[in-house]
């Protein structure tokens, strides 16, 4: 019970409906004048005895003080988290990324999937570095444009059926859809390109389009597709000549300063960007979908 100068005793009436386990008695704010009244609280457990904890008028718990919850006096920050953006000295470092992110992996890390958003995003920067090599490569820009063009055409038919590799391949065979070919030819350009780009930068840099194409697109190509696109190759730029292509390295700085970044990107940007296209054309050789026959 409580009193108060004014009030004649009352008895408090048992609280109702019953509280709920896991419910105590804590002390009701101070009045003056007026004793602390119990007051149900959640959260704080019950007693061993079966009953509730009760806080007395004076603040002394009935039970084991590290059964009643912590207060604060004040919320808890959390520190920011800083977000560091990556930034790319070279386009190279920026195309390393992009085919980076195309991967789909499963929650072991193990890539089991490419998304074609990005693949075609990564694609367009691998063709954009290639278009600033100078007239020579105007063979193989052309038939980049139109297996990229028609490729991503058959994506954007249903982009939401054939957002991943898998999907974009079915039906299997002897199922098709023109994209398929179209994906194969631009997966073969984009190995060219990348190995192109792995000879510039590793030795003394010569003959690397030829050695690229040898290497890649030749096995694909007829006797007389081979002359003709060989020829081509002859006259694309050295490396000197690349490095100082348009935004190849952000901020155009000197050649030798260019020159030692693109020494410096190209390889890990050639490792991560070919695994992703080795990894497409081998699902297309595991679902049936890779021609072997020459152009």
């Amino acid at each position: 019970p409580i009193s108060t100068p004014h009030c004649p005793p009352r008895a408090m009436p048992a609280p109702w409906p019953p509280p709920s386990p896991g419910i105590s008695m804590v002390p009701a704010a101070s009045v003056v004048g007026m004793e602390e009244t119990p007051r149900l609280v959640p959260g704080t457990p019950q007693t061993p005895g079966g009953g509730y904890n009760l806080e007395s008028p004076h603040g002394t718990p009935a039970v084991a003080p590290e059964t009643l919850p912590e207060k604060s006096s004040a919320p808890v920050e959390k520190e920011p988290v800083a977000v560091v953006e990556e930034k790319h000295e070279t386009r190279l470092s920026l195309m390393k990324a992009k085919f980076a992110a195309a991967a789909v992996r499963d929650a072991s890390g193990k890539q089991v999937d490419v998304s074609l958003a990005e693949f075609f995003e990564a694609c367009d920067l691998y063709r954009d570095i290639l278009s600033k090599l100078g007239k020579a490569v105007g063979i193989v820009l052309s038939d980049i444009d139109g297996n990229l063009g028609l490729a991503r055409k058959a994506y954007l038919e249903d982009p939401e059926k054939r957002k991943t590799m898998r999907s974009f391949l079915l039906p299997n065979p002897p199922g098709s859809h023109p994209g398929i070919e179209k994906m194969q030819w631009l997966l073969r350009g984009c190995e060219f390109f990348l190995v192109m780009i792995q000879l510039l930068f590793t030795g003394d840099g010569s003959g690397a389009a030829v050695e690229a194409y040898t290497k890649t697109l030749m096995q694909y190509h007829g006797w007389a597709l081979q002359m003709t696109v060989k020829v081509a190759m002859r006259a694309m730029p050295g490396r000197d000549t690349i490095c100082q292509s348009e935004d190849l390295c952000h901020g155009n700085p000197p050649l030798a300063r260019c020159r030692e970044l693109c020494l410096r990107d190209a390889p890990p940007a050639v490792a991560t960007s070919l695994e992703q296209v080795h990894f497409m054309m081998d699902l297309m050789r595991e679902v049936g979908h890779w021609e072997t026959k020459k152009a």
